[in-house]
C-alpha cells in the first residue's frame, strides 16, 4: 500500500476528515486547486474491475472541465528570410509559419480530449477537423517593403485554452468514492492566426530568439 493510501485508511478508522491522494503521484496529497464535483462533467474512461473481498469491484477515472480562455501563443518567425536589398519595393504574397497541433496533459488521451474541447464555456472557436487539430500557418495576405532591408514574417496562433481535473472513482460496496484527483490542462489551436509584417531579419520575439524558434 502507498504511504499515502495508508495515511487514509488510519484517518478513517480515526474518524478525521480523509484527504484526497494525488493521481499523479500516489504518495502525495492533491494540492485542493479544484474542489470534487466542481466544474462541468466532459468525459470518464480506464475502468477498471480490482478485487475486493468478497467481489470484484469497479474503478474508473472522471475528467471535468473548470476553466476555459481563448489565449495566444508567443510570436514565431516564419520560415524564410526576405532580402530585399537593391529594390524599391519588395513584395511577398504568401505567408506561411510553423504547425500547432493540441497539447494535453500525459493523462488525457486524444478520446478524452475529444469530449473536452466541446467544453468552451461560451467562448466562439473554430477547430481543425482533424484528429490533433493541427493548424499550419498559410495566408494570401501581401505583405509589402521599400526600405531595401532584410525582412521575415511572423506568426502567433490562438489557442483555446482549457483547464479541469480528473478524478479516481471506485465502488468498493458502499457508493462510489473519490480515491484521487489530479489537474490536467489542454491547448488546442483554432485556425484564428495573426500575421506580422513589420519585422526585420534581426528582430526577435519576447523570449530573445531570432531563429524563429518559439519560447
Amino acid at each position: 500500500m502507498h504511504f499515502f493510501q495508508s495515511l487514509l485508511a488510519s484517518g478513517a478508522l480515526f474518524g478525521a476528515v480523509q484527504a484526497v491522494a494525488n493521481c499523479d503521484n500516489w504518495d502525495t496529497e492533491y494540492g485542493n486547486k479544484y474542489s470534487d464535483d466542481s466544474g462541468e462533467y466532459a468525459a470518464s474512461d480506464s475502468v477498471t474491475h480490482p478485487y475486493r473481498f468478497p467481489r470484484i469491484r469497479k474503478c474508473w477515472y472522471d475528467y471535468f472541465v473548470n476553466e476555459a480562455s481563448i489565449e495566444y501563443l508567443p510570436w514565431q518567425k516564419a520560415a524564410g528570410d526576405i532580402y530585399c536589398s537593391g529594390t524599391s519595393l519588395c513584395t511577398t504574397t504568401k505567408l506561411n509559419g510553423g504547425q500547432y497541433c493540441q497539447s494535453r496533459s500525459e493523462a488525457v488521451s486524444i478520446s478524452v480530449g475529444a469530449e473536452i474541447e466541446g467544453f468552451s464555456m461560451g467562448l466562439s472557436v473554430t477547430f481543425t477537423d482533424t484528429e490533433e487539430h493541427c493548424v499550419t500557418a498559410s495566408d494570401t495576405t501581401a505583405c509589402s517593403w521599400n526600405d531595401a532591408k532584410c525582412h521575415t514574417i511572423w506568426t502567433q496562433q490562438q489557442v483555446l485554452r482549457q483547464s479541469g481535473y480528473r478524478r479516481q472513482r471506485c465502488n468498493w460496496g458502499n457508493g462510489d468514492e473519490t480515491q484521487c484527483m489530479a489537474d490536467w490542462t489542454m491547448d488546442t489551436p483554432t485556425t484564428f492566426i495573426n500575421y506580422g509584417c513589420g519585422s526585420e531579419c534581426t528582430d526577435s520575439n519576447a523570449c530573445g530568439n531570432t531563429d524563429g524558434s518559439s519560447c
